[in-house]
């Protein structure tokens, strides 16, 4: 675990391979299986890069250039009992990772990605000081698309995790992590399933009553 909180507090990005035990991690894929009241995402932000998400990195979107991003998303499904049992999970490894424990979390946030959708570059420090990604896709292929890339600032370089089934991706949003989810392509055989959250020290209700947590995040 020292080895994983090294690697939280310097690059902010921790990876996790069956995190949940699997009769869990089924129950949940089977949710999202069967689920049919996913709704459709579609944005266009035109000041994003001039603003919210502006940056200095030449190899990052400029000012002039407009954010976009595609999903589905459900605004029911995390209300089964199931969901109860990741967060629990989730927040226990959230107090072994941060000095100062995370007091308020975000009701866990359910996407469906699939042909065309993506997510340009953003950051996700808005939302708290810790996140975290779950995957429950299977089989998952590389040249699918939907691969969701971080920008390492000290490297100059992309790292790029596959959506592998059971895999839960933490984030130290303490640390500025631009990333994006790349094109899924029409050729790709499933859905993307993805669960993700934040925890903040701090009740951050007011804060975002004019902002939809997670509609470009990842």
């Amino acid at each position: 675990m020292n080895t994983i909180k090294q690697k939280y507090d310097d690059t902010g990005i921790v990876v996790i391979d069956d995190f949940l035990d699997l009769d869990t991690a089924h129950k949940l894929h089977n949710l999202f299986e069967h689920c049919n009241n996913f709704d459709s995402i579609d944005q266009v932000r035109k000041n994003h890069y001039k603003t919210v998400i502006k940056n200095s990195v030449s190899s990052l979107p400029d000012i002039n250039e407009v954010y976009t991003a595609k999903f589905n998303k459900s605004m029911t499904l995390n209300e089964h009992p199931v969901f109860q049992i990741f967060i629990n999970e989730v927040k226990d490894i959230s107090n072994s990772l941060n000095d100062e424990k995370m007091k308020f979390y975000t009701k866990p946030l359910c996407y469906k990605m699939n042909a065309g959708s993506h997510m340009r570059t953003h950051v996700d420090l808005y939302a708290g000081q810790f996140g975290y990604t779950y995957y429950l896709t299977k089989n998952w292929k590389w040249d699918w698309g939907g691969i969701v890339n971080y920008y390492i600032e000290e490297e100059d370089t992309i790292y790029p995790i596959l959506p592998k089934f059971n895999r839960l991706v933490l984030r130290n949003e303490k640390i500025k992590l631009h990333h994006h989810v790349s094109v899924i392509n029409d050729y790709a055989l499933e859905n993307r399933y993805t669960i993700n959250g934040w925890g903040s020290i701090i009740d951050l209700t007011e804060q975002m009553k004019n902002k939809t947590i997670g509609d470009y995040s990842e």
